[in-house]
């Protein structure tokens, strides 16, 4: 897992597991957190660490989500990884976006 996605996976792993929430408020500012300490080089790994599993997943994306993460991350409710990535995305290209992204029934920007 950690070899094929070595970037998504220590995002998930490091900063977006089970116990995010003794480190963060939100998991947007766990990301934010992962783009101020990342290399411009691991956010680019990332990038297509997600990337080549949409691609790879992309007629079971959610399912093949939750069958990588599941044990590793607390998922409340099935995730909609298409959705999550974009978010993601967006946080490391902008860590100072994050608050946008905090309403926890979505992870698009709230509209404030």
């Amino acid at each position: 897992m950690t070899k094929e996605y070595p970037c998504l996976s220590n995002l998930m792993l490091a900063y977006l597991n089970q116990d995010w929430d003794m480190e963060y408020e939100s998991i947007p500012e766990g990301i934010a957190d992962y783009a101020r300490i990342a290399t411009q080089a691991q956010r680019d790994q990332l990038f297509r660490d997600m990337d080549a599993f949409t691609e790879r997943f992309q007629d079971s994306l959610d399912a093949a989500f939750v069958e990588w993460w599941e044990m590793h991350i607390d998922l409340a409710r099935p995730p909609q990884t298409a959705v999550y990535f974009y978010m993601i995305r967006a946080i490391v290209n902008d860590p100072d976006c994050y608050k946008q992204y905090e309403n926890p029934g979505n992870m698009r920007p709230r509209d404030d």
